[in-house]
């Protein structure tokens, strides 16, 4: 089991909507244990996300997956924008086509995150937004069976009018090999194999693998791996209070010291200093 059943339950969707009427306001460099989509009501942003830059003012909607470490400063107010955020199982137990889940898990170097909804679809979109709001917010009987069927009426809905967005091209059956490995990665993260031993088991050459990877992932094999068995350590650190040696055997790392030093690396701080300047977010 890659995420523990509580964690799931309890974290599964985070829904706000924020207005912000001050100057000089930004979030630094940081990360959400899930998928993002913001839709912008009011006002501009900056956003660096990865090695992208965008200028996302009114009406403009931000797909940012659970990978990506990305930064945000207002340029005009008032800036208001809802913000939906969603764990990982959450997005693979309810959408299973790869055609739609590709704006949230592709990410190749034509990969847009930000686009601007058209004006004649924007109230429908800010109803959508707004109807999430209020089922996550007043959590009736049945209000997350409700939540998912509002939400795969949007995902069809973006699609149908706005495909262009989705990394479709990708995804033909010459290239569907390495969205099937891609899947077995997420499936299996936690497990030690080497590219010899993917490359066997989908019966294609190395060489082709970890190019076509990194061209339709946006991530190298190995990138990938660390990225995925760092984002459940932090849901273990942020949710949990498992040992740093315990956290470490459940991410895939024999040992604890590799563990630590591939943590250090990417985040600049090492697990149990991330647990106690993160933590105490959770339980405030």
């Amino acid at each position: 089991m890659l995420m523990e059943a509580d964690i799931i339950k309890t974290h599964a969707i985070d829904f706000n909507f924020k207005s912000f009427t001050s100057n000089n306001i930004s979030l630094e460099k940081h990360f959400h244990n899930g998928y993002q989509i913001i839709f912008i009501t009011k006002g501009s942003a900056d956003f660096k996300i990865n090695d992208k830059i965008y200028n996302c003012s009114e009406n403009t909607l931000i797909f940012i997956n659970n990978l990506e470490e990305h930064n945000m400063k207002i340029e005009d107010l008032p800036y208001s924008r809802y913000d939906l955020i969603f764990d990982s199982i959450f997005l693979d137990t309810i959408i299973i086509d790869m055609l739609l889940l590709s704006i949230f898990k592709i990410r190749n170097e034509s990969f847009r995150h930000a686009f601007t909804i058209s004006e004649d679809h924007v109230k429908y979109v800010k109803d959508i937004f707004e109807s999430f709001y209020k089922l996550e917010k007043n959590r009736e009987t049945f209000w997350h069976i409700k939540f998912i069927s509002l939400f795969l009426e949007f995902i069809l809905f973006l699609y149908n009018n706005y495909e262009n967005v989705f990394p479709t091209e990708d995804i033909n059956k010459k290239n569907q090999i390495i969205l099937d490995v891609h899947n077995y990665i997420d499936l299996n993260f936690t497990s030690n194999f080497t590219i010899d031993e993917l490359s066997s088991k989908f019966f294609i050459s190395k060489y082709h693998l970890i190019r076509s990877f990194k061209s339709i992932i946006g991530y190298t094999i190995k990138e990938y791996i660390i990225l995925k068995r760092l984002r459940l350590a932090k849901d273990y650190l942020y949710f949990t209070d498992k040992s740093i040696l315990d956290i470490s055997f459940e991410c895939g790392y024999n040992d604890q010291s590799n563990f630590i030093r591939a943590f250090r690396d990417r985040e600049g701080v090492t697990p149990l200093q991330f647990r106690k300047l993160y933590k105490k977010e959770i339980d405030s």
